[in-house]
Parts: C-alpha cells; sequence; structure tokens
C-alpha cells in the first residue's frame, strides 16, 4: 500500500508541472552549428553568424512560443571580460523567436523584439559564462531557414 501510495504521489506531481518544465532543450549538448568566443570590446560589432532555424519541438515560456531543435543549441556563446550591456539578435525572412539558456540557469525567450518578426534579447550587464542559443520558428518545420544571429555591444541588431 505504500508503494502504491508512493507511486500514485510522484505520478500526480509530474502530471502538475507544466509541458515546458517537463522537456527543457539540452543545454548540455554541443551546438549544432558554432561556438563564439567573445569578450568586451570585441570586433566587428555586431559578429553575426548564420544558422538554420526551427524544429519540430516546442518551446513556450510566457507568451513567447515557437519551435526549436531540442536536442541541442544552434549556438554557444562563450562571453568573457567586463560585464557590459550585450544584445543578441537573430533576423530572418520568416517570423522567427530567441531561446536563451543564460549561465545563471535562467531560461529566456523573445519573439519580436527586434521588429519585423525579428528577436533581440540585451543584458544590461552580461555575465561571463555559457549562453546558449536557439533561433526558432513561428511554426514546427523539418525545412529550417535561414537566420542571422548576432551579437553587439553597441546595442545594434542584425538585418536579414
Amino acid at each position: 500500500m505504500r508503494l502504491r501510495t508512493l507511486l500514485l504521489t510522484t505520478a500526480l506531481s509530474a502530471a502538475a508541472l507544466p509541458a515546458a518544465a517537463q522537456t527543457r532543450p539540452n543545454w548540455r549538448a554541443e551546438p549544432i552549428f558554432d561556438t563564439v568566443n567573445l569578450e568586451a570590446g570585441f570586433t566587428p560589432d555586431p559578429t553575426t553568424r548564420t544558422v538554420a532555424a526551427g524544429g519540430s519541438d516546442a518551446f513556450t515560456q510566457g507568451t513567447c512560443s515557437g519551435f526549436i531543435t531540442n536536442s541541442a543549441p544552434d549556438i554557444d556563446l562563450n562571453w568573457t571580460g567586463a560585464e557590459s550591456t550585450l544584445t543578441i539578435s537573430a533576423a530572418s525572412a520568416t517570423d522567427i523567436m530567441l531561446v536563451i539558456y543564460t549561465p545563471d540557469g535562467r531560461w529566456l525567450c523573445d519573439d519580436d523584439s527586434a521588429g519585423n518578426l525579428n528577436a533581440k534579447l540585451t543584458f544590461r550587464t552580461a555575465a561571463a559564462g555559457n549562453y546558449n542559443i536557439w533561433i526558432g520558428t513561428a511554426s514546427a518545420t523539418d525545412a529550417r531557414p535561414q537566420a542571422i544571429l548576432g551579437f553587439s555591444e553597441l546595442g545594434e541588431t542584425v538585418k536579414e
């Protein structure tokens, strides 16, 4: 009887968790496209990378939602140096979103803050460490559209 109660309690606790909390992307995996190493004062500003956006795995954080690849981040950013302002933005010809797992363990998501269906997140005092980054799409797709990911200390956002 005690084992049955324990199993039932565990099952009910797991069911009460929101779906997004049950299946977070694998931030520990090697990035699909690249690892970028930057420190305060980097050039060129913005520094950019081209990636394929989207995937088939749903991601929701508050009112921000879309589809990414849960198996690994698209890009890892290793940020060192002074705690300066850092803007991470993404642009594409399609509607995209930006998901970032920060060095202090927070999940952040943005959809459309850069205008024209593009995304950006700005860190006023960017902590040193590893930022895991995904660029998602508004709908699930196997054909992953091209996107540009940009890093700027000057507040610049990338354009498609």
